[in-house]
């Protein structure tokens, strides 16, 4: 019975990756920042607070110096309940609900629009012309996008390959934190240190990622942009090291879907699995991109294989037509092969 002992193998393999795949869970929420948002005003951060306690005295001591180092903090006040003129003791008010659009106008206003120009008229390329800006939750700092009027000062917005259109937009919601993070990349080379730029660039890309998040992309789609963001980054300023990520990223992703595969007829496979992930925390600060990268090449690169698989042999028939009457046929492929 072939199928039957495929399938065996398959749930076999399946039970095998569970505790795999929570551990990968709970590195992605780490790698989101989770601890730094765990505040005991939380459901889960009051849990914490409750498991770890020793007594009312000991919380104060603990919560006053969490708020002074402006870390999470517990508050030592009961619970309170509406009595009709107001919160009295025994349960808390509902929490706040986020701004629906974390961005800016100049003048402070929530942005309703953003208006952008397309130039040339038949590129692919836009221009900001109204400035917007983004405060930071995390750090608290403003960040500045300006009108863009020079040439060559412009984007193409999440710097995403037309052949993965279909899989990841390169507009949307987040157009938004793609032009702030074209912004910021802009001015970081312009620092004119290598170091210095690297440095910068960690800062930016994870302000890119809380853009992203606090523009409700979802989690998976933006851990994988700030992943790749990440990668380009250390490829360009990290020097060999960088280079030496990038590729460990790769040979990772390639060991993961290897062994994913190999997991039907054998789930000792999966073993491979830790040995990536306990490799990527060499990387210490670089642990969590490093474990997106891999992780993301090796499961979500047969739909990249698919998607390109569709859209690579449509463009080369585009291509053909314009050869035999006359045109471009470079120009079919704009702009995931031509930059510009």
């Amino acid at each position: 019975m072939p199928f039957a002992s495929a399938l065996s193998r398959f749930a076999t393999g399946f039970v095998f990756a569970l505790p795999v795949l929570l551990v990968l869970v709970v590195l992605a929420f780490l790698g989101h920042g989770f601890p730094c948002r765990l505040e005991c005003t939380s459901s889960l951060g009051r849990s914490w607070c409750r498991h770890h306690r020793e007594s009312r005295a000991a919380r104060l001591v603990r919560c006053r110096r969490r708020r002074a180092s402006r870390r999470r903090s517990c508050s030592a006040e009961p619970r309170r309940r509406w009595s009709g003129a107001g919160w009295a003791v025994g349960e808390r008010p509902p929490e706040r609900r986020r701004p629906a659009m974390p961005f800016l106008t100049d003048d402070d206003r929530p942005l309703g629009e953003l208006l952008l120009a397309q130039r040339p008229a038949d590129g692919h390329r836009f221009q900001v012309r109204a400035p917007f800006a983004y405060v930071d939750p995390v750090s608290g700092l403003r960040y500045e996008v300006p009108v863009q009027d020079a040439a060559g000062d412009d984007s193409d917005l999440a710097s995403v390959p037309s052949v993965l259109w279909g899989l990841v937009a390169s507009y949307g919601r987040q157009s938004a934190p793609a032009l702030l993070h074209d912004r910021q990349s802009v001015l970081a080379a312009r620092l004119g240190d290598r170091q210095a730029a690297l440095a910068q660039r960690r800062v930016d890309d994870r302000v890119f990622r809380t853009a992203l998040r606090e523009q409700r992309v979802p989690l998976l789609r933006a851990a994988v942009m700030w992943a790749w963001v990440s990668a380009d980054r250390e490829r360009q300023f990290g020097g060999a090291a960088g280079a030496v990520f990038v590729g460990q990223a790769v040979l990772g992703g390639i060991v993961v879907a290897g062994a994913s595969v190999a997991a039907f007829w054998n789930p000792l496979w999966l073993a491979l699995l830790v040995v990536v992930a306990v490799a990527a925390f060499a990387w210490g600060r670089l642990a969590a991109p490093q474990l997106v990268l891999a992780f993301s090449i090796g499961w979500l690169g047969p739909f990249v294989l698919v998607q390109v698989a569709a859209v690579v042999p449509f463009r080369l028939v585009e291509a053909a037509v314009e050869l035999v009457t006359g045109g471009d046929p470079a120009g079919v492929f704009r702009p995931t092969v031509r930059g510009r």
